[in-house]
């Protein structure tokens, strides 16, 4: 189903389980107006944004859509009528250890190429959230490692979305790749800045050993290896 978008409403962007929807859950009762959301949307060849979901196609005129985009490039979401935009980044280690987790649950199998998508497409997203791309203009960055442990962050993204109430991150948890839904309300107990020594499969090990991914994600994270 097709979606018209226009420049007030919100779109989110991050790779798949890099915490994104945790953020979404927090952010839509508390945004101090009318959302609705679509779940991981496309882009056509045409440029249009569809969804699978036939529910929010049309929404009252004064209320807003949240869309969000998983594992979408950059150059493709640039094409795209710019609304208000907001980039999630995990650090790579972590989001790629819970990628696996959830192919290998799937049955789908772990090949070289799966970890090069995974291990390309986070370097593109982390080089637009350092600031050195700029596919998606001037758009709100959230650092999801921090977002989660430190509530003064999650104050701060708050002020950039005024009328947004203060803190409700302990509330939130959708489904985990590890724990499935064992943390629901108790999502500040989740391991989730740990995944990366959870996964033994030794494809891993060359994400961990990979230097320019290392370098990158300590400029932004820390050594989330340490």
């Amino acid at each position: 189903m097709e979606l018209n978008l226009n420049k007030s409403d919100f779109q989110v962007i991050g790779m798949r389980r890099s915490g994104h929807h945790a953020i979404i859950h927090w952010l839509i009762p508390n945004l101090g107006c009318e959302v609705y959301f679509s779940n991981n949307c496309h882009i056509t060849k045409n440029k249009q944004i569809t969804t699978n979901h036939k529910a929010n196609i049309n929404i009252p005129e004064n209320a807003h859509r949240l869309v969000n985009f998983e594992d979408k490039l950059l150059t493709l979401i640039e094409t795209i009528i710019r609304g208000k935009r907001i980039l999630v980044l995990r650090d790579p280690f972590n989001c790629i250890a819970s990628r696996i987790c959830k192919r290998l649950d799937n049955k789908r199998p772990l090949t070289p190429r799966c970890l090069k998508f995974d291990m390309n497409l986070w370097y593109q997203y982390a080089m637009e959230f350092t600031g050195k791309t700029n596919y998606l203009g001037g758009c709100v960055k959230i650092n999801y490692n921090k977002w989660f442990v430190d509530k003064e962050y999650r104050n701060q993204i708050a002020d950039k979305f005024g009328g947004l109430k203060k803190d409700l991150k302990s509330k939130v948890c959708t489904f985990s790749s590890f724990d499935g839904k064992k943390y629901q309300d108790r999502a500040e107990e989740m391991q989730v800045l740990h995944r990366w020594k959870q996964i033994k499969h030794p494809l891993f090990q060359k994400v961990l050993a990979n230097k320019k991914l290392r370098e990158l994600s300590n400029s932004i994270f820390g050594d989330v290896l340490k």
